[in-house]
């Protein structure tokens, strides 16, 4: 995987975890699967068996707490 690969090789001082570094990464890594999706944040809300994440408005807040 080249994404992969590219994160592999690059010095770890240089990353720097943000909301719009895992959204590009995501973009780059699921866009041939997900063309109309991929890289944003989901704008529906969804359900996962039994678990039901946090409602999809949540979402950019909770990342950005995260990453802080």
């Amino acid at each position: 995987m080249a994404i992969l690969d590219e994160i592999l090789q690059t010095d770890r001082d240089e990353i720097a975890i943000t909301s719009e570094w895992l959204c590009l990464r995501h973009k780059r890594l699921a866009a041939h699967l997900f063309p109309d999706w991929a890289g944003r944040f989901r704008d529906v809300n969804v359900q996962i068996g039994g678990h039901q994440p946090p409602p999809f408005y949540e979402v950019p807040v909770l990342d950005a707490a995260i990453l802080r």
